[in-house]
């Protein structure tokens, strides 16, 4: 139908829209999005890293949220299958154990699924051996054992880090605190 017949009509004809130029607070969205994913260990480093590029490349708005499309959507999905209908409101997580590691006389604890680490989790989404603290100079210090879905201290994804009285470690679905 030709402009002018539509028009006459009364038709609307629908104009192509150009699709929205990536904005710099899109940009930052999907920065934040995608390293959000990579902490909670829904991403790979090498996944992490390509996106990343591709998001401070991108030119249009549509690139940016495909990027971060499959990441809420995945995690809710496999938490769907895994831990059954969630909450309707979020509450706080109970750790699952609690270190002592100012009273104890070792220097270095292992922690994973197998039965030869010092403390044993049943969750499969921890490694079998998945990190070990060890004391240095009076210091207590975490080491992921290249474990597949990671070692987190206070919501940050580390590899070795300094743990501190009070701090929260996650391995991988498994919530330590330290006392």
């Amino acid at each position: 139908m030709t402009a002018r017949l539509a028009a006459r009509a009364g038709v609307r004809q629908a104009r192509v829209m150009k699709p929205l130029r990536a904005s710099d607070r899109h940009r930052d969205g999907a920065v934040a999005a995608l390293r959000r994913g990579y902490l909670d260990g829904q991403l790979s480093t090498e996944t992490f890293e390509a996106r990343l590029a591709i998001a401070h490349s991108a030119r249009q708005a549509y690139v940016l949220r495909a990027l971060v499309a499959d990441l809420r959507a995945r995690w809710q999905a496999l938490h769907a299958v895994l831990d059954g209908p969630r909450p309707a409101v979020a509450t706080a997580r109970t750790p699952q154990t609690t270190l002592l590691l100012s009273r104890t006389d070792r220097y270095e604890i292992t922690v994973g699924r197998a039965s030869t680490c010092t403390v044993v989790f049943g969750s499969t989404a921890v490694s079998r051996h998945h990190a070990r603290f060890e004391r240095v100079g009076g210091r207590w210090y975490v080491t992921d054992l290249a474990s597949t879905n990671g070692t987190c201290v206070d919501g940050v994804r580390v590899e070795r880090a300094p743990v501190a009285p009070a701090a929260e470690i996650r391995l991988g679905d498994a919530l330590v605190v330290v006392g």
